[in-house]
């Protein structure tokens, strides 16, 4: 291979990834507005906006701004317990810069951004820094797999496919499974980890690297810390429902808490792994093919996707703009 690599010259492997990736992104996006285009008369869709309640439009700023500050002070409490906890303006920091540059740049490299930043800032592992985003992304999956189940029932499945009642139970117990498996599996794991490392030293620095990755879910294991774990959890999500709820008063669109969910939940799954630069096009499309289960017209649910994706851009762009100023 390193001989047709000198006869015969490829692309370098993590540059043509990223343009690989960008391409299509953009791909994405144009096929998404292209499929809004199809749907919508966007005069129809500006008047919408153009007629928007300031008042609630405002609220819904201080929620997603609020959705923000929930969310750092989560992440705080995931740094390992034997561990000085992070200063928390450096924690809201990091995490706005992160969110920016998952803005700019395609697959989660804000994550990767965040775990390096906070590692360098504590002089503790990078590594161990990106386990507690996994953290904080186990937890949220959790949650989004325990609302789905709560609220498709009364959006897709018919009636006979199952209750409600036997949805939650079947959410609430694979999150239940899951964190029990951390609980009492990880000790365990790590000290297999040690034992690898000790005996095989060919595996050391692997053996090494997933046990500091691993470090970042100790926190799952602190029950002192659960109650504010979850709390601070909750308040993440009903911060991002409750901006929903905020949005539709400001563009007059009936704010049930049916319509709130299934925004956060199909677009929150929707931009889980983010292609395109932004999320443009791709974003809105997702608020249209939520807010039009409930019977919203398109034009008004492109209205409400447009306004709800400048508000969720705004707040990264006016924090962590700065902060990568000043630290980077």
């Amino acid at each position: 291979m390193a001989i047709l690599s000198k006869l015969i010259p490829l692309p370098q492997r993590p540059q043509f990834r990223l343009i690989l990736r960008i391409v299509l992104g953009s791909v994405l996006a144009i096929v998404a507005i292209y499929f809004i285009s199809r749907q919508v008369d966007w005069e129809t869709a500006l008047d919408y906006i153009r007629d928007v309640s300031l008042q609630w439009l405002a609220l819904a700023v201080i929620t997603v701004f609020f959705n923000n500050i929930a969310k750092s002070f989560r992440w705080r409490l995931l740094f390992p317990p034997d561990q000085p906890l992070p200063r928390q303006r450096d924690i809201f920091g990091v995490l706005m810069s992160g969110q920016l540059i998952n803005l700019l740049l395609p697959l989660r490299s804000g994550d990767i951004t965040r775990a390096y930043f906070m590692g360098r800032r504590r002089g503790e592992s990078t590594v161990a820094a990106a386990g507690t985003i996994g953290a904080e992304k186990m937890i949220d999956l959790m949650i989004l797999g325990f609302l789905f189940a709560l609220v498709l029932p009364y959006v897709v499945l018919p009636v006979e496919w199952g209750s409600p009642g036997r949805s939650i139970f079947a959410g609430a117990l694979v999150g239940l499974i899951a964190w029990v498996t951390i609980l009492l599996g990880l000790p365990y794991f790590q000290r297999i980890l040690a034992f690898v490392g000790e005996r095989i030293p060919a595996l050391a620095s692997l053996s090494t690297l997933v046990s500091r990755l691993l470090d970042g879910l100790k926190a799952l294991r602190n029950l002192r810390r659960l109650p504010a774990l979850l709390f601070w959890s909750a308040l993440v999500w009903m911060a991002a429902v409750v901006t929903n709820l905020f949005l539709m008063k400001a563009l007059a669109i009936p704010p049930t808490l049916l319509s709130a969910l299934l925004v956060v939940l199909i677009i929150q799954s929707g931009v889980s792994i983010p292609l395109a630069p932004g999320n443009l096009g791709v974003f809105e499309a997702l608020a249209v093919l939520a807010l039009s289960l409930t019977g919203v017209p398109f034009e008004q649910a492109l209205a409400f996707g447009i306004l709800l994706h400048i508000i969720v851009i705004s707040v990264p762009l006016a924090f962590g703009l700065p902060w990568l100023w000043r630290h980077a």
